[in-house]
């Protein structure tokens, strides 16, 4: 397990947003500190978020590491879809998909400048 961890700090606040991402998914709508239309919104920088720290974090290939990401977003969807308080959503499906193209986006962005700057272009 060791060999796939890159950054064990960057590794911990993975774990602490997954813990919390479930937690917020699983709580009745009404306990929730986010209400309104920004729902897909949230979904979105969530998991941005989440690709970020899984990049940080973890030393995988960019095809599992979006492979991961994208199941980690339809079991919550499907989780929520089991519960009687909640509902699932291809929207919100979506938008989480979208945060990923986002975040791996940020990713490379970052990436790219670095490479740019260290080649003297």
């Amino acid at each position: 397990m060791r060999r796939y961890i890159r950054h064990q700090g960057f590794f911990a606040l993975l774990i602490a947003a997954l813990v919390l991402l479930f937690a917020l998914l699983w709580a009745p709508a009404d306990n929730l500190p986010v209400r309104g239309g920004n729902d897909k919104l949230h979904h979105g920088l969530y998991f941005m978020g989440l690709c970020v720290l899984m990049k940080l974090s973890l030393r995988l290939k960019d095809q599992w590491l979006v492979g991961l990401l994208f199941s980690i977003a339809v079991l919550s969807e499907l989780s929520q879809y089991s519960l009687p308080y909640r509902s699932a959503s291809w929207g919100d499906l979506l938008a989480d998909s979208l945060g990923i193209a986002l975040g791996y986006g940020m990713i490379f962005s970052v990436y790219f400048i670095k490479r740019r700057k260290l080649c003297g272009s």
